[in-house]
């Protein structure tokens, strides 16, 4: 809230003991509210707040008064609690008892129309076009993923990574990450093979190659491969290297000891029945013991609106012959690249537990959005 006398008002109700609505702007407390929405927020006492309550307080930004709604995530005997948004629970804040107003009791959710125009009258005129049309495309591309079918979105992701290996990449070779070595660390390397699916400039590849594992990397833009081989001829690296859509075509006649399917690649893969067979594959051709390493990428739970929209534009798919198959969290990064975010792990689970895997109980989820596989016990 922004002018001083309307947020002295506020405070002066609240303080006084009458129950008021509040306007919200910032999206801090996404998905539980966000700008555009009303809250009605009655006066309480420091004593009774709990854990898990939205805290109206008085904040400080450099002498200018803030009124601040965010959630209880711990309270303390110092007197004090620690408050953080819904939408990145790391940003924590004290708030000790003067600075209490009032506890959110209910919110008040605006229309997908007043939403969409929300704040377009804080723009200069020309700006709110500009504003509105950005908003429309954003429309524009959650819809356009009904209109191409899994096989193309396949094709895309190969055509977009094909122009980030151009001719004028150069990135320097960074190995491992710090989760990725603790990772492999409990696999014993001598001997051992591992399969790099959608290796590109070799990473990963040539990291493992150096600790004596017998590496196959595998990718679909040959730009990348040859990049790659460039490296390894560097290093006296030995490396096979495979120019192949391994989400179309078949893996190598190889058992592998450990897969790994780092980054985001495992959401790059546009369905859910092409990310079930591409796990089979993998379980076919790992061994009894091995493991799969696999990255993904997580996103907030959809809105409400947002499963509304999915309906036309699974919808749109089909009338379209196009992507029938459509999820909604789908989204195209860039206007080109397709990705399917996950909410939770238990998405994930699902798919492997289909193709005969399961989470190794040992490391679940390291750091970095990656999860450890294993074959499924008969």
């Amino acid at each position: 809230m922004r002018h001083a006398a309307v947020k002295s008002l506020v405070m002066e109700l609240l303080n006084k003991g009458h129950r008021i609505v509040l306007p919200v702007s910032g999206n801090s407390m996404k998905p539980a509210f966000r700008s555009g929405d009303a809250l009605i927020v009655e006066p309480c006492s420091f004593e009774i707040l709990q854990k898990g309550d939205v805290v109206v307080y008085r904040g400080d930004n450099g002498g200018d008064v803030l009124l601040v709604a965010h959630r209880v995530t711990e309270k303390k005997e110092g007197p004090f609690f620690l408050t953080a948004g819904d939408a990145d629970k790391t940003r924590t804040s004290i708030v000790h008892p003067h600075q209490v107003l009032g506890r959110v009791v209910q919110i008040k959710k605006k229309s997908f129309l007043s939403r969409w125009l929300a704040g377009l009258d804080d723009f200069h005129p020309r700006l709110w076009w500009v504003v509105a049309v950005h908003r429309l495309a954003h429309a524009v591309e959650f819809f356009s993923v009904a209109l191409a079918s899994p096989p193309d979105f396949v094709e895309g992701n190969r055509r977009y990574y094909a122009g980030v290996y151009g001719p004028s990449f150069d990135a320097p070779e960074t190995g491992l990450l710090p989760f990725e070595t603790s990772l492999l660390s409990g696999f014993e390397s001598q001997g051992k093979r591992a399969l790099v699916l959608g290796c590109g400039d070799g990473r990963e590849a040539l990291a493992l190659a150096r600790r004596g594992w017998c590496v196959v990397g595998i990718d679909s833009v040959s730009g990348a491969l040859e990049k790659a081989e460039v490296r390894a001829k560097k290093e006296g690296l030995a490396v096979d290297w495979i120019c192949r859509d391994v989400v179309a075509e078949g893996f190598p006649h190889f058992i592998f000891d450990v897969i790994t399917l780092l980054g985001q690649l495992y959401s790059l893969v546009p369905s859910r029945h092409l990310r079930v067979a591409f796990l089979q594959k993998c379980r076919e051709r790992l061994h009894s013991e091995g493991r799969i390493l696999v990255g993904f990428i997580r996103c907030a739970p959809p809105s409400r609106h947002r499963r509304l929209a999915q309906r036309v534009r699974k919808g749109l798919g089909w009338i379209c012959f196009g992507n029938r198959e459509s999820q909604v969290n789908d989204r195209l990064y860039n206007g080109r690249l397709f990705i399917h975010p996950f909410v939770d792990l238990s998405e994930l689970e699902e798919e492997a537990l289909e193709a005969g895997l399961c989470l190794d109980q040992s490391g679940e989820v390291a750091e970095g959005e990656v999860v450890v596989l294993k074959p499924k016990e008969n």
